[in-house]
């Protein structure tokens, strides 16, 4: 059968025939290779992270998704103790094509102020730990202030043996 045949189907609560025609657009797809994650997580939690975020992306833009950003968390930055980079897609969904988006980075930097001078308490753990946590707060309040229908964190998520150990990227996507 060509893509372009239509497929007689009945519904079931009419018994009538309804002839349902195929997509004409291919849907987008993006193999995961999770054998090449494995290895650069072993090598470095970032190149895996890039590696991942790398994927989903592409996959947003084959599949026509193009309301999404990724948040980038980084700590002991040259200048500050944390930083946090915003890029957007253009309009055609393609992330290297996109823009980077200072009015994001510069509204989640102040949730992230505004969390920590709210901590009354030290932290509990390390100073980078309490950077990172502000950050998920506030990009979680970001999301849900402009609304964002999800948000995936991306991230090593296992034993802090380092600082690049709590640095991770964040996608948030509205669903239309």
């Amino acid at each position: 059968m060509n893509a372009e045949q239509s497929t007689p189907q009945t519904n079931q609560t009419t018994n009538q025939t309804e002839t349902l025609k195929p997509a004409k657009k291919e849907p987008g797809a993006v193999t995961i290779p999770v054998g090449a994650l494995v290895k650069l997580s072993q090598e470095s939690t970032s190149k895996a992270i890039d590696a991942l975020v790398t994927m989903l992306t592409d996959f947003f833009h084959f599949s026509r998704v193009k309301d999404y950003m990724v948040i980038e968390f980084k700590l002991d930055t040259p200048t500050d103790p944390f930083a946090i980079t915003v890029l957007v897609p253009d309009a055609e969904g393609d992330l290297y094509n996109g823009r980077y988006a200072p009015d994001v980075e510069k509204e989640i930097k102040q949730l992230m102020h505004e969390y920590l001078m709210e901590e009354k308490n030290a932290p509990h753990f390390t100073m980078e730990g309490h950077y990172a946590n502000s950050a998920v707060e506030s990009i979680l309040d970001y999301a849900e202030t402009h609304g964002y229908d999800g948000v995936l964190f991306i991230g090593n998520g296992s034993e802090i043996k380092s600082i690049e150990d709590y640095e991770f990227k964040a996608i948030l996507l509205k669903f239309n």
